[in-house]
Order: structure tokens, then C-alpha cells, then sequence
């Protein structure tokens, strides 16, 4: 490639990215409604950007989707994936409330009055910043806990997988019927090629190109795959 060749191909790059940062912001602000106040925006744009770079380095032009389609997914991809990462160190942090509730409750009942912070960071063996974290988030539930208790545990785990099967049918529907059913009959039916090959009329190598071709169609959202039907 000539170095005006790569100029023109990084000009190409630049505006794309430049025409498409406002999808971003836009699936963005359809997530930011939905979620905790301890999930960053910022961080979801961030990785919403990574998304967006991976659609504009890999969109194949003679893909039937049109490249505003293909940037989309690679988008909500790089944004669930992000989620995910939080969802596994709110449960962390999640654990370390409930520990203080509990040792909160427990310290009371033996003692017969309220116990000091000292008492419970010793107890439990957290820092100034471990307790300070963790109580600020429990002050509110020890108040009603009942009511906001699976709610809040099960947040970001109902928006990842809403979003992760919204995406699923969204991918599924970009492929062509006869991929489309391969998959339904290899994966979920788990029948064997020659099985599929009779009833789809085809050879078994034509099955297995089916197969190929659709995973290789599905990549942008294979992880999700992983997660949600263990592809």
C-alpha cells in the first residue's frame, strides 16, 4: 500500500469515526437511565469507542448489513462486555455489604446496643476506605432492606441479559435462513450434519459451510454467544 493509499484509507477511518461517535453517545444514553449511580457513563462511552474502532478496522464491504448496522452491534458488544466487568466487581462489593450488615446485626444482639465502627472494622477486618465504601451504600438499606434487597443484587445482571439476548436476536436475524436454521438444528436440536444436510436438501459440506459461515457472521457478538447459549 502507497503512502497515499494509507492517507486516504486513515482520512476514510477518521470520518467514520467521526460520523458514528454520536451512535455511541446515543446507545450510551439509552443505558445510562437503566443503571446503578455506581456504574460510569464515561467508562461506558470509553468502551462503547472500542466497539466502534473495531467496526471501522473489520467491517467487511460485501457484508449484506450496511456498515451502520455491523458498527452498532460491534458497539453494544463493547458496551455489555463493559458491563459485565462491573457487574463482577459489584458482586464483590456487594458481598462486603452484606458482610457489614450482618456483623452489624450480629454485634447488636450481643451487645444489646448499636456497634461502634471500630468495633465492626475489627470485626470484620476492613480498612478505614473498605468500611467508609461499604457503609455508605448500607446506611440506606438497613432501612429498607426488604424492599430494594433483589432489586438492586440482580440490577446489572437483568440489564446484561436483556441486552445480550436483544443482540442475540439482532445478530441471528442478519443471517440467512438456511444459516439460520443450521444453527437451530446443530445447536439447540443437536442433530448431525447428515441429519441436517437431508432436510435442508444440501450436501454435508455445504452444512458445514453453512456453520463456518454463520459463526463467522455471528463473531461480533461470539462472546455473548458463549455466555447466553454456550455456542
Amino acid at each position: 500500500m502507497t503512502i497515499k493509499e494509507q492517507n486516504k484509507r486513515n482520512v476514510k477511518r477518521r470520518n467514520l469515526i467521526d460520523q458514528y461517535m454520536p451512535t455511541v453517545k446515543t446507545i450510551v444514553l439509552g443505558y445510562e437511565r437503566k443503571l446503578p449511580p455506581h456504574i460510569s457513563v464515561e467508562d461506558l462511552v470509553n468502551a462503547g469507542v472500542v466497539g466502534l474502532l473495531a467496526a471501522v478496522d473489520n467491517y467487511d464491504p460485501q457484508r449484506d448489513e450496511t456498515f451502520g448496522a455491523y458498527a452498532a452491534i460491534r458497539i453494544k458488544c463493547a458496551i455489555i462486555n463493559e458491563l459485565r466487568q462491573w457487574d463482577h466487581l459489584s458482586r464483590v462489593y456487594r458481598q462486603r455489604v452484606k458482610q457489614l450488615e450482618e456483623t452489624f446485626l450480629e454485634l447488636e444482639k450481643k451487645n444489646r446496643r448499636a456497634p461502634s465502627e471500630d468495633e465492626i472494622k475489627k470485626q470484620l477486618g476492613f480498612n478505614d476506605e473498605q468500611f467508609k465504601s461499604a457503609m455508605e451504600n448500607s446506611s440506606i438499606r438497613f432501612l429498607t432492606y426488604e424492599d430494594t434487597q433483589v432489586s438492586e443484587r440482580n440490577l446489572v445482571d437483568e440489564i446484561f441479559m436483556k441486552e445480550a439476548m436483544g443482540l442475540v436476536k439482532e445478530a441471528f436475524n442478519g443471517l440467512t435462513p438456511k444459516m439460520r436454521r443450521t444453527l437451530e438444528l446443530y445447536y439447540f436440536e443437536g442433530k448431525k450434519q447428515s441429519e441436517i444436510a437431508k432436510e435442508l436438501k444440501v450436501s454435508e459440506t455445504r452444512i458445514s459451510q453453512l456453520r463456518k459461515k454463520a459463526l463467522e457472521d455471528l463473531a461480533p457478538v461470539r462472546k455473548i454467544l458463549e455466555d447466553v447459549l454456550y455456542l
